[in-house]
């Protein structure tokens, strides 16, 4: 019983979040408002593309016995697999700047962190200013 309870208030949670999100593509009554589903599958690829080049970075620098991080268990264990789920996953918490804490960057890969952190950071803004200019020049 108690599991689906929970499975219900899973998809619940779900459809609360699909619905916020259907409604910067659907509100009717803002029609002209709306965020073209254009912007953020370029936001999404941009997204990937920069997660995923840096994690490479980390891997290649990982890879070439450059100490560039500190925690993960993939560079110990040889796999290639997981040296690069390892370091996608922290340029992921790396670029939304969430941090976990369970790897660590050390050396120069701080370097490297700290400009995929502010691209983190300058990628939204970008975006906005981007759709607020194209919107302001659509409707001219």
């Amino acid at each position: 019983m108690g599991q689906a309870v929970l499975f219900l208030i899973g998809c619940l949670a779900l459809y609360i979040i699909y619905s916020s999100i259907a409604m910067l593509f659907t509100h009717h009554g803002l029609k002209e408002h709306l965020m073209p589903v254009s912007y953020v599958a370029i936001l999404v690829i941009i997204y990937v593309t920069v997660i995923v080049g840096f994690g490479l970075m980390f891997t290649i620098a990982g890879l070439l016995g450059i100490n560039v991080l500190e925690g993960g268990t993939g560079f110990e264990q040889d796999s290639l697999w997981i040296v690069l789920t390892e370091t996608i996953y922290f340029s992921a918490s790396t670029l939304f700047s969430l941090g976990y804490g369970d790897i660590l960057p050390v050396g120069f890969g701080r370097v490297i962190a700290i400009t995929e952190a502010m691209i983190g950071y300058i990628l939204p803004i970008a975006f906005v200013l981007t759709s607020v200019i194209q919107h302001n020049t659509s409707s001219d």
